[in-house]
């Protein structure tokens, strides 16, 4: 359920709420998966958020999952955080899955500041092994991207992940739910 899709007519990232109105002007040949290039339609409405989908199964070998209710809700949080809270992202593009090729990998939101320094935020709500958290930061480090782990629901649960965090940055990122899926 990406919130993102190529325009095929002007081959530009665009965010779903980017899209003026989505349900009444979109053809099978206006949206392409950004990663497989495959075509994608809308769907949602009154109860589920608007989102881009797959005709077919998506083709890409980036690695990523496929976006639960909850996850959309966080990156979409995380991203009125960074440009309404911080005062230190003021100036900076802020964009939602972006794909980084030299890892693929798809960055949950990626924070790029004027002056070319970039910082990913990664939504985790499913459980992770510590080894994983590990190998997917080095990874985008190694891109010279730092990462930030914004940890909920059961990611959490995997034992020296909070720890392995507060050690490393100093501190945990932690993002949780009501049973209605309102952010906290």
């Amino acid at each position: 359920m990406p919130f993102v899709a190529i325009n095929t007519t002007t081959s530009s990232r665009m965010h779903i709420s980017q899209v003026p109105k989505p349900l009444t002007e979109v053809t099978r040949d206006c949206w392409a998966c950004q990663l497989c290039e495959q075509p994608m339609l809308i769907r949602g409405g009154v109860l589920v958020r608007r989102h881009f989908y797959h005709l077919q199964q998506c083709s890409t070998d980036y690695r990523f999952h496929a976006d639960t209710a909850e996850h959309l809700l966080g990156k979409d949080w995380i991203v009125q955080q960074l440009q309404h809270e911080l005062w230190g992202y003021t100036g900076a593009d802020i964009e939602m899955e972006v794909p980084i090729p030299e890892i693929k990998r798809v960055a949950d939101v990626l924070v790029t500041f004027p002056n070319g320094w970039r910082i990913a935020h990664a939504c985790q709500l499913t459980p992770i092994s510590l080894d994983e958290i590990k190998q997917c930061t080095a990874e985008y480090v190694q891109q010279g991207i730092d990462l930030y782990w914004w940890m909920g629901l059961s990611a959490l649960n995997k034992p020296g992940v909070k720890d392995w965090l507060v050690s490393t940055y100093g501190f945990a990122l932690i993002i949780s739910f009501t049973e209605t899926g309102e952010r906290l």
